[in-house]
C-alpha cells in the first residue's frame, strides 16, 4: 500500500492479514504492517537502471556499425524518437572547424521549423544556453520556470509549430559542445524525470559515437592530405616515432625500395635501410634543433643506390612535446 502521512510524506507499507478463529468461526482479523519504503525505492532505482541500460545498449548497437556522422545521427534520432515515443526531432552538430552547426538529421519537422531553427541568432542563443547549463532541458523548464533568456525564441517557435512537449539534449564530447538533439511531441504529454534521465544516458552514448566518428574523419582527412601532398613529390619522405618506428611513407620512397607503403609502416628504420650508420636510421640530438631549423647531411646510400641530401625535422604536438621526426631525402647523385 502507498499512504500519505499527516506530514504529507509518502510511505509504502506491506500488509499481512491473518484470521483469528474460535470454535471453527472467524471472529476477527489480525493485520501486521511493515514499512517497506526503502525497499520499494531501491526496486524503483534498479528498474530505472535496467531501463537505462537497455536503452543505451539498444542505441549503442544501432550506431556501432558505422563511423559516418550523418548515418550515426539518422540512426540515433530514429531510436531516440522510438524509445521516448516522440513525434518529431532533429540533430544539429558542429562542422570540423566548430564554428558552424549543421542539420545532420531530422524527423517530421516542417520546412518553416527547420529554417527557423537554423537561423543564426536563434541557434547562437540555443548553443550559448546549452553550453552554460550543460544539462538536458524540457519544455516545463523553459516555459514555466525560464532558466535563461537564451531559449525564449525557441519556446516561441515550438508554440507556433504546435510542438507541445519537447526536450533539448546537449551533446558533449571531451567537455566540448559538439551539437544537440531535439525531440518533441505534438500532443501535451510532458516527459517525466525518469524518462529524461534515460534520454540523457542515451545522449551521452550518442555523443561518444559522434565524437569518435569525428576523430576518425579528422585522421582520415589528414591521411588523405598526406597522400595528396607527399605522394606527388619526387623526394623520398617518411616519418618515424621517437623509437625509430616508421609511421608514414610516401610512394616515391616505397618505390625506391620496391615495396608498398603499407609494407614499411610499423617497421624499424634500421630493418628497412639495413645500415645503422645511415641518416635514415637516426636523428640528431633534440637539443641541436631550434624552431624552424632543419639539419641536412649528404650520404651515399648503397641500399638506395645513390647520393642523397637527407634532411631531418622534429615534429611537435600543440603542447610542445616532441612526438615524431620527418625525413626528406633528395637525390643528388648527378
Amino acid at each position: 500500500l502507498e499512504i500519505v502521512t499527516k506530514q504529507g510524506e509518502v510511505r509504502n507499507l506491506e500488509l499481512s492479514l491473518s484470521k483469528i478463529v474460535s470454535r471453527n468461526r472467524v471472529i476477527a482479523y489480525q493485520g501486521i504492517a511493515r514499512d517497506c519504503t526503502q525497499r520499494v525505492a531501491l526496486e524503483k532505482q534498479i528498474l530505472q537502471k535496467n531501463r537505462e541500460l537497455t536503452a543505451v545498449v539498444s542505441v549503442s548497437s544501432a550506431v556501432s556499425h558505422t563511423l559516418d556522422i550523418d548515418e550515426i545521427s539518422k540512426v540515433s534520432l530514429e531510436r531516440f524518437c522510438e524509445l521516448a515515443v516522440l513525434s518529431c526531432g532533429a540533430v544539429l552538430i558542429a562542422t570540423f572547424d566548430e564554428t558552424v552547426f549543421r542539420m545532420a538529421s531530422l524527423h517530421n519537422l516542417s520546412t518553416k521549423f527547420i529554417a527557423r531553427l537554423e537561423e543564426k541568432s536563434l541557434l547562437k542563443n540555443l548553443l550559448s544556453g546549452l553550453k552554460e547549463l550543460k544539462q538536458p532541458l524540457t519544455n516545463r523548464e523553459m516555459e514555466d520556470d525560464p532558466v535563461s533568456a537564451s531559449f525564449d525564441k525557441f519556446v516561441e517557435l515550438c508554440a507556433e509549430e504546435r510542438v507541445r512537449s519537447y526536450l533539448l539534449l546537449p551533446l558533449f564530447f571531451n567537455e566540448e559542445l559538439m551539437g544537440f538533439l531535439f525531440g518533441g511531441r505534438h500532443v501535451r504529454k510532458d516527459l517525466k524525470a525518469d524518462e529524461t534521465e534515460i534520454l540523457n544516458a542515451i545522449g551521452k552514448q550518442i555523443s561518444v559515437a559522434l565524437g569518435n566518428a569525428k576523430l576518425f574523419n579528422v585522421v582520415r582527412d589528414a591521411k588523405r592530405e598526406w597522400e595528396t601532398t607527399f605522394d606527388t613529390m619526387t623526394e623520398l619522405i617518411h616519418t618515424q616515432d621517437s623509437e625509430g618506428v616508421i609511421t608514414r611513407v610516401n610512394q616515391a620512397l616505397a618505390r625506391r625500395l620496391n615495396l608498398q607503403p603499407r609494407d614499411m609502416v610499423n617497421r624499424k628504420a634500421e630493418e628497412l635501410f639495413q645500415d645503422p650508420q645511415s641518416p635514415w636510421c637516426h636523428h640528431q640530438k633534440e637539443e641541436m634543433y631550434v624552431k624552424d631549423k632543419v639539419i641536412s647531411v649528404e650520404f651515399e646510400d648503397k641500399r638506395l643506390k645513390g647520393y642523397f641530401e637527407i634532411s631531418t625535422t622534429p615534429v611537435y604536438t600543440a603542447e610542445g612535446r616532441l612526438f615524431a621526426w620527418l625525413f626528406v631525402g633528395k637525390d643528388v647523385t648527378e
